[in-house]
């Protein structure tokens, strides 16, 4: 069994999938500010409904960066200490990878950053850039770009949001890895005060 989480999408993923990589049963929901509380009892709910305990996890898919500071750390804090009693493999994919393989390498790819500003990496070849709001429309404006591919709360005009995650066609075009451990990765300093 393969246990996917991604906590950086809103809402949130969490599926289960068999060793062919079928979901067995998956749950969204919003889990902004709420990580702590309710990750590992949405986990927990997940495997009893369907009959499962941890050790029936063969590997942990984790979405890892970017995102807020302390939902990053959660999610890897909760996975890791799942892997630390179960001892199996552990994987860890960014954001902009998952959308890459999900979208077949549309772009441009975005993600909320904070109020002022977006994570965006414009095409296949780019780095990954954290862009002022304002910048963002212009450049999406005078770019006549038309879709993107998720995840902001910028009132975009006639922008198209593209959404709608194949977790199954992920997993399908990524290789598990047998890490042990996964460490939080951060784009930018936490704006924490």
């Amino acid at each position: 069994m393969i246990l996917f989480i991604d906590t950086i999408s809103n809402p949130c993923f969490i599926g289960i999938f068999d060793k062919e990589k079928n979901i067995i049963k998956s749950i969204s929901y919003d889990i902004t500010w709420n990580e702590s509380s309710t990750l590992i009892p949405n986990i927990d709910n997940l495997l009893k409904e369907n009959n499962l305990s941890y050790n029936n996890l063969e590997n942990i898919v984790l979405v890892n960066w970017p995102g807020s500071f302390t939902g990053i750390r959660t999610a890897v804090l909760v996975a890791n200490s799942i892997n630390f009693i179960i001892k199996k493999n552990m994987t860890d994919i960014d954001y902009f990878s998952m959308y890459e393989l999900a979208f077949d390498n549309k772009f441009p790819i975005i993600k909320d950053s904070s109020r002022r500003d977006v994570f965006i990496k414009k095409d296949k070849n780019s780095k990954i850039e954290v862009m002022e709001n304002t910048d963002f429309t212009s450049y999406l404006k005078e770019n006549k770009i038309e879709q993107i591919y998720w995840d902001t709360k910028i009132d975009l005009w006639i922008i198209k949001k593209i959404t709608n995650i194949d977790y199954k066609k992920v997993l399908d075009k990524i290789n598990l890895d047998n890490k042990k451990y996964l460490g939080a990765f951060y784009l930018k300093k936490p704006n924490i005060s």
